[in-house]
């Protein structure tokens, strides 16, 4: 979230419009900010449904009650072909994404419809002096979250998608031995925390076979430790080019599908050059 934004009267505006206190709209307005760097690096989360968008950003009420409230005070804006595009997404992007658009030739979506909602003409001060809204009232639906144990990692027979089998395969494969515990926990965590599960573990095994070769060099003394590499999304770094294609082994039990990774977020393919 850029500087600034916290105290912006669009803020305030959507914290009203959705009857709930401003750290609470501060909080979902990240992680819709989060989505959009995943899943839509170019802005255009409107390729996903409302009620994909509303989950992305943790919020239990009525989907359709969100994505109004969010154009209506200028974080969305509707378009005719993206549907609904981030507001101002170059501005709210990270430089990484940025770059990485840039070197695929693309750039951050403006929509062609844009809705300039009335809060952006309003004075701050007049958005800041209104009265703090009433307590959040209790969500319409409470999703209930899936069990945990204390290191965070989901019990035997819970997760959706099993992380042990790619996990073991990653650390077979994987020079630096180093924290293998530390790594399974990341690596559950970072699955079980994902939109599409299934996908960001074809992700991650990809990224993992690209890098190995350069890994292997040099007695390894360049392999970062797993549980690190994948707590801090290194592996949606590119790979280097001395890389080269080579074979992949297939994650056991996975058929991931193109419609089932959002467009938008490209797979390295064997034999490709970063």
């Amino acid at each position: 979230m850029k500087r600034g934004t916290p105290d912006h009267p669009k803020v305030y505006a959507l914290a009203e419009k959705l009857g709930i206190r401003r750290p609470t709209a501060l909080g979902h307005l990240e992680l819709l900010f989060h989505f959009a760097a995943q899943y839509a690096p170019q802005g255009d989360v409107g390729r996903f449904p409302d009620k994909r968008i509303a989950a992305g950003m943790d919020w239990a009420g009525k989907a359709e009650k969100l994505i109004e409230s969010l154009v209506a005070t200028g974080w969305l804006d509707r378009d005719s072909h993206a549907r609904l595009v981030v507001h101002d997404w170059h501005d709210h992007a990270d430089r990484t994404r940025l770059q990485r658009l840039s070197r695929n030739g693309k750039s951050p979506i403006h929509a062609d419809h844009q809705v300039a909602a009335e809060v952006c003409t309003q004075s701050e001060l007049k958005i800041r002096t209104l009265p703090e809204p009433e307590p959040e009232p209790e969500p319409i639906a409470i999703a209930h979250p899936r069990p945990r144990r204390r290191d965070g990692t989901p019990p035997p027979g819970t997760d959706p998608f099993s992380s042990s089998d790619l996990a073991e395969k990653l650390y077979t494969a994987h020079p630096n031995k180093a924290g293998r515990v530390l790594f399974q926990q990341a690596l559950a965590a970072k699955l079980a925390g994902a939109v599409d599960p299934l996908a960001l573990a074809e992700r991650i095994r990809r990224s993992h076979a690209a890098w190995l070769p350069m890994w292997n060099r040099d007695g390894a003394r360049f392999a970062p430790r797993l549980d690190r590499w994948v707590a801090e999304d290194r592996f949606l770094d590119d790979a280097p080019s001395e890389a080269g294609p080579g074979p992949v082994p297939a994650l056991a039990g996975s058929s991931v599908e193109d419609e089932q990774i959002p467009a938008g977020i490209a797979l390295p393919a064997f034999g490709d050059r970063a």
